[in-house]
């Protein structure tokens, strides 16, 4: 504001000065003479330099010394320092502040300068382009000429419409400005430091004027903080000198100050406004300052003459003590009597401002009355509490913002008798009419949160029951605001765990706050949650941390919250949420309620997936799940018939392609699988997700969510909007702490302030994120999990299967079948038509046009693997690769793997060397980037795999092995991996079992996940059938009392070669069920013939998947027939 200089040091330099007044005083009161002699030629020596930041110093000099010293025969006249106050103040013109001598301040010297200079080359090139000057014109090079006389000059020239004469002046008026404004500033300050310094003396001359105008202009211009407080308690010692004059400035003065208290319209709202627009990030961030200075750019003129009038209230309070309102009458009026009296909400709009004012009025005043007064102030406060409750929009917030200031100040006396007003208010009525009280109580609970932080944590019991019933509201900014205070309290329990409730609290408070602690008990440990019964039989017994864990999700279900159970992937977060489901479902139709489905949302690989999980878990009339897939039109017909089932499981692309129709459904629960897929606020998927309404909201993910705190913003805004405010608020937060925890990852060190801020907001969603990790719980785990994932076929691989259906080799393998395996050739036929099917349902590559074996840059979208997809997800989560297809949908902004890190290893297994060729060439070069992997297969010498195996062992940068079962399944140590996938699958469940032991075996310390990926409906699954069957595993489908297939007819062979083409819709909707026509017409076949074809099964089957020397070139060629 002032000299450079001069405000960033300005404590600083007030420090000093402060010691040098003390010495002085030192001096005068040792009758030191000669040394005060000498203080006092130094200050006149500072007021009457050529600089404005010595006067400021000598004047401030002065006003400290006449504060330490009292008045008094100690107390020195400082007549000549007296003198040279009033000839500072005598001169008005910041240009010539020493006159009468035309020199301006020293700080201004080179300015001066340089005006001088564009003021001669101005008349340069006028002259230059014939531009001739009319009138006297002051000479640039004459003493005293300043920003006047540059303006008197450029008069003198005519205007005109040569370019460069109208640059040349433009670029003088722009110098002259600036150092106009320069001085004004600098003999601004200096006057007001002047005029304070005068007041100090203790008398005050008939006109004050002089001094009224300079001080009442720092308190409103003045951008250095300190500078504006000394100008501000100048204020408050002219107002106390004038207290008994006759006339007296003093109302004037105080409704002047008023009035700048509550002129900012960004902090006192104007009355009659509908919203009340949130506060800026940035806003906040304004209320202080850096280094004591206010950046024009950062700060308004209002807000400045806010900060000023509010610095004169603090320093009349402190001035007059208890004896403020009976000297200045004024001053009640203006702050209590329109709380006190306040007018009815149907006043005109003046008297509602009135009320506003006053309420800003009593913001300020009350923390810092004297303690003789707090009694007015709290009876003026709880007055405030039914203006909280306004329907005019600034008459709440500003009673709230005031309310919430002086329970900070006074919590003992306000906050009891505020919960008791404001508690019975949150939890009663939504009817319309009464939005305005529930506003007013939630904006109540949202400004104390905010103003007290820690110190309310004795008393956040009684607010968090009440505020979740508004974290429901109809109304979506009471809603929000609810949320976010909430949040806010959350944190705050820990502090409040095993306190006794405050002494002022009423007895009925004291009841409530212990009834309600022991409820948010369990949101701190959720091991004092009760267990929850389930209402139906599940198939599976749930393990003691899947107990937990439903547990958890009942919970918040009867409280109405919402949470994302993070569970490590492999613990069984789909049985969980299934149980949770499937409880709603059937408590809802035992209480007579309608039927509200739920809503399952997942990766497409999974769609299928969840059904079939659903069936395995609980019986089909606990829950019915619809898959909802398919062409659009298809999509839209099972639209209509969602209220026929208990469950519809979608993907997130079927969300956002529907996302207009199928915004007009309700649902019970919407749950996301892998729900870090809504992570980026702005992509579709995410829009669409989020306009999803559900009573109920569940978002599961195996990766650790606080893995990546900016994207977290966008996962708890789907399950509870507000609860970490804005974005923009979000990441003005914690988005340092997140990129400096980033930076700690790759070796650099988070700072303390970036580890506090992850902490805070740790503690904020820890009640609502449930995640157990596989150490944690491994003594509930089993040594190994074996999960099954379900594919659907592609529509290119129905195509070729229903090729198959009517071919010529189809035929000749049901003849062979019904033959009883005597004729020739069927157990050729019969493994020709197996060993196609079983390359068709791995990728349909391996049957068509080059067989997989043509690497290729561009990839055929038909001819896709539906295997290739799970086996990229599973990588995912994993935390191994990026998802190329999903940089490319955002732009090609790399997006991190947000599992990244965790450490998993994993062994690929296929029967088919071809198989793992286009793992490489389409999945890992094409679709994803960042996988590192080895191969071992037959084109492996033997003398080399071992190596491989070593290699891959000791450098655990490589993310994968890719293996064949023949040559990886037998005698190899892989225990540094904790993960295996089959993408295909052995007729002998005891060979799979053996490759499972790669990495599960002695030396494993992690917790070993097998991933079977399997085609619905297909050889597959009946493969997998044959191995539920429990036949002799020695012999794989053939036992040692040749009894091979005893579980198994003519007709189950025949399904081998059957793609089932999933459930249909009848007329009313319902799933309806058909009869396989070949396997019904083969269901009389003798048995024992089929033995003769099934014998040799092992063998057969062997040859040709480990050496691939079985062709199926004829077997392709029967299909064209």
């Amino acid at each position: 504001a002032v000299a450079k200089d001069w405000p960033a040091t300005t404590v600083g330099r007030m420090r000093g000065l402060e010691c040098l007044a003390r010495l002085a005083a030192v001096f005068g009161s040792n009758s030191r003479t000669n040394s005060v002699e000498r203080m006092e030629a130094h200050a006149v020596s500072m007021l009457t330099h050529a600089n404005a930041t010595a006067r400021l110093a000598g004047a401030h000099f002065l006003t400290l010394w006449l504060h330490v010293v009292p008045p008094g025969p100690e107390r020195p006249s400082l007549q000549e320092p007296g003198a040279k106050l009033a000839a500072i103040l005598a001169n008005t013109n910041p240009a010539y502040p020493s006159a009468p001598s035309p020199a301006s301040y020293g700080e201004v010297a080179q300015m001066v300068k340089y005006v001088k200079s564009e003021s001669m080359a101005f008349l340069r090139v006028a002259a230059t382009n014939g531009v001739e000057v009319t009138g006297e014109v002051p000479s640039p090079e004459a003493d005293g000429f300043g920003a006047d006389s540059a303006a008197t000059l450029s008069a003198a020239v005519p205007q005109t419409k040569i370019q460069v004469v109208e640059t040349a002046r433009s670029s003088l008026h722009a110098s002259a400005q600036r150092l106009r404004e320069t001085e004004a500033k600098l003999h601004g300050s200096v006057l007001a430091a002047a005029a304070g310094a005068a007041v100090s003396f203790g008398a005050l001359p008939p006109k004050l004027n002089p001094f009224i105008q300079p001080l009442m202009s720092s308190v409103r211009r003045e951008r250095d903080l300190e500078l504006q407080r000394r100008a501000a308690n100048s204020v408050a010692a002219m107002i106390k000198l004038c207290a008994d004059r006759k006339p007296s400035p003093n109302d004037k003065l105080l409704k002047n100050i008023s009035i700048m208290a509550c002129g900012d319209i960004k902090e006192t709202l104007r009355a009659g406004v509908k919203e009340v627009p949130e506060e800026d990030v940035k806003d906040a961030k304004k209320k202080g300052a850096n280094g004591g200075v206010v950046d024009d750019e950062e700060i308004s003129e209002a807000m400045v003459s806010r900060l000023g009038a509010e610095a004169c209230i603090r320093a009349i309070c402190a001035s007059f003590g208890g004896d403020v309102f009976s000297k200045l009458p004024a001053l009640e009026k203006i702050i209590v009597a329109p709380v006190v009296n306040a007018p009815a909400e149907s006043a005109d709009l003046l008297a509602i401002q009135t009320l506003v004012d006053g309420l800003q009025m009593i913001k300020v005043f009350g923390p810092v009355a004297h303690e003789s007064l707090r009694a007015k102030v709290i009876e003026v406060t709880r007055a405030a509490f039914a203006a909280a409750m306004y329907a005019d929009a600034a008459v709440r917030v500003t009673a709230c913002k005031a309310i919430a200031t002086i329970a900070n100040a006074y919590p003992d006396r306000v906050i009891s008798p505020l919960l008791e007003y404001i508690v019975p208010r949150l939890e009663d009525g939504e009817a319309a009419a009464e939005t305005a009280t529930r506003a007013g109580s939630v904006g109540l609970a949202s400004e104390l949160t905010a103003r007290l932080g820690s110190a309310l944590a004795p008393y956040c019991v009684l607010l968090l029951v009440p505020l979740m019933g508004r974290m429901s509201d109809p109304d979506l900014n009471i809603r929000g605001a609810a949320t976010k205070a909430f949040a806010s309290l959350v944190p705050l329990l820990p502090l409040a765990r095993g306190t006794t409730p405050p002494e002022e609290l009423t007895q009925k408070q004291k009841e409530r706050s212990t009834k309600d602690g022991e409820f948010l008990e369990a949101l701190l440990d959720n091991s004092k949650i009760e267990d929850f019964k389930l209402p139906f039989k599940c198939s599976r017994t749930l393990r003691p941390y899947q107990q937990d864990g439903v547990n958890w999700l009942a919970f918040l279900r009867r409280f109405k919250l919402h949470g994302a159970l993070a569970d490590d992937m492999g613990l069984g977060k789909t049985l969980q949420s299934t149980c949770i489901l499937a409880a709603t479902t059937i408590e809802r139709k035992q209480a007579g309620k309608k039927n509200l489905p739920h809503l399952v949302i997942c990766p497409t690989t999974l769609v299928g997936h969840w059904a079939y999980e659903i069936s395995q878990y609980v019986d089909s009339d606990v829950l019915r799940p619809l898959e909802y897939q398919g062409a659009p039109g298809d999509r839209v017909a099972m639209q209509k018939h969602f209220s026929k089932y208990d469950v519809v499981i979608m993907s997130y692309e079927s969300v956002r392609a529907d996302e207009d129709t199928l915004g007009k459904f309700d649902w019970c629960y919407c749950v996301l699988d892998e729900g870090h897929a809504i992570r980026n606020p702005k992509s579709r998927i995410t829009q669409a997700v989020k306009a999803v309404r559900a009573e109920h909201r569940l978002l599961l993910s195996g990766t650790p969510i606080q893995n990546d705190v900016v994207e977290l913003w966008s996962l708890f805004d789907f399950l509870m909007p507000g609860f970490l405010g804005t974005e923009k608020e979000f990441k003005a937060t914690y988005g340092i702490a997140a990129a400096r925890s980033a930076a700690a990852k790759k070796g650099g060190g988070l700072s303390e302030q970036g580890a506090l801020a992850t902490g805070a907001l740790h503690k904020q969603v820890m009640p609502f994120v449930m995640r157990r990790t596989k150490d944690q719980v491994l003594k509930d785990l089993p040594p190994k999990i074996i999960q099954d994932v379900y594919v659907d076929l592609t529509e290119a691989q129905r195509k070729m299967y229903d090729s198959f259906e009517s071919s010529e080799a189809k035929n000749q393998a049901v003849d062979a079948i019904q033959s009883g395996g005597s004729a020739e050739g069927a157990a050729q036929h019969v493994f020709q038509t197996l060993q196609y099917l079983r390359k068709l349902c791995s990728h349909p590559r391996l049957v068509a046009g080059d067989g997989g074996t043509k690497k290729t840059t561009k990839l055929d979208p038909e001819m896709r693997s539906p295997k290739f997809d799970a086996l990229k997800q599973i990588l995912l989560d994993c935390g191994i690769g990026v998802d190329i297809e999903e940089e490319k949908a955002n732009g090609g902004e790399a997006k991190p793997n947000p599992a990244s890190g965790s450490g998993h290893r994993v062994l690929v297994f296929s029967q088919l060397k071809s198989l793992l060729d286009l793992v490489e060439n389409e999945l890992f070069s094409n679709s994803m980037r960042d996988v590192s992997w080895l191969r071992l297969d037959g084109s492996v010498a033997p003398s080399q795999r071992f190596e491989v195996v070593r290699k891959f062992n000791a450098d655990p940068s490589i993310d994968v092995l890719l293996l064949t079962t023949h040559v990886g399944g037998l005698g190899l140590n892989l225990t540094s991996a904790d993960t295996v996938v089959f993408l295909e699958h052995d007729w002998n469940p005891q060979k799979d079992l053996q490759a499972m032991d790669r990495a599960h075996r002695l030396g494993q310390r992690r917790t070993v996940n097998v991933y079977r990926i399997l085609t619905r409906g297909t050889l597959e699954e009946k493969i997998m059938s044959l191995q539920r069957f429990k036949l002799d595993v020695a012999n794989a489908v053939v036992n040692a009392d040749n009894a091979s297939m005893s579980a198994m007819d003519t007709g189950q062979m025949l399904e081998l070669f059957t793609a089932e083409k999933g459930a249909k819709l009848g007329k009313d909707g319902a799933p309806v069920t058909e009869q396989k026509g070949a396997a019904a017409a083969a269901a009389g076949a003798a048995s024992g013939g089929l033995s003769n074809i099934v014998n040799g099964l092992e063998e057969l089957w062997d040859a040709s998947q480990y050496d691939e020397e079985f062709s199926v070139d004829d077997f392709v060629a029967n299909l064209k027939k």
